[in-house]
């Protein structure tokens, strides 16, 4: 439990930061734009070649991957002057939208490497009655077991993705109510009431 509120902690100050930094510096969004957009494109085709028989997953993965490369369009357009024009109600759901992107593209991340590269005792599952790490061959603890993945439940995928929604919305929304594109090099106020409401 400490070690998700670390991470959870760790995400949310990785999303306000790149979110801050993406208002008042033009090719650090122009680089989440390529990043979104390749993320985007990359999600889609393992959506698609995910198998058909988990059908929810695969709705939630390909609204995600348009979600990320539609997040990738709009930080294309993302620009300090731009957005000090644009009015609250439509500077929020910009912001919402690349918080949310933000988000899973975290979340997602830190799974699948998870998921694909830890294997210690705690996910394999002995085959056969043999105990973890033990029987022929010696070596790497999967030797003799099977992996088991960390996230594999449909409900442990919505909780995940459900939270990444609900923290980058918010993170948006603060984003886009604080005006923190309005920011000077000498004046930080969005970002202090930001700070103050997080």
């Amino acid at each position: 439990a400490a070690c998700g509120a670390l991470l959870g902690v760790l995400v949310a100050e990785v999303i306000a930061s790149s979110l801050y930094e993406m208002s008042l510096n033009r090719p650090f969004s122009v680089v989440f734009a390529v990043a979104f957009l390749l993320l985007g494109f990359a999600l889609g085709y393992r959506a698609w070649r995910t198998d058909a028989a988990s059908c929810g997953k695969r709705a939630v993965l390909f609204f995600f991957a348009g979600l990320v490369v539609l997040s990738g369009v709009a930080a294309c357009f993302v620009d300090r002057n731009w957005l000090a024009a644009m009015p609250n109600g439509a500077k929020v759901p910009l912001y919402a939208l690349l918080g949310v992107s933000l988000s899973f593209a975290l979340v997602f991340s830190f799974t699948e490497a998870v998921s694909l590269g830890v294997c210690t005792r705690l996910c394999c599952v002995p085959c056969g009655g043999v105990g973890v790490g033990g029987g022929g061959g010696g070596g790497d603890c999967c030797d003799d077991c099977v992996r088991r993945p960390l996230i594999g439940s449909s409900r442990q995928v919505y909780a995940i993705f459900g939270g990444a929604l609900v923290m980058g919305a918010a993170f948006g929304v603060l984003f886009g109510v604080f005006e923190v594109e309005r920011d000077t090099a000498h004046s930080h106020v969005g970002l202090q009431q930001l700070i103050i409401w997080s």
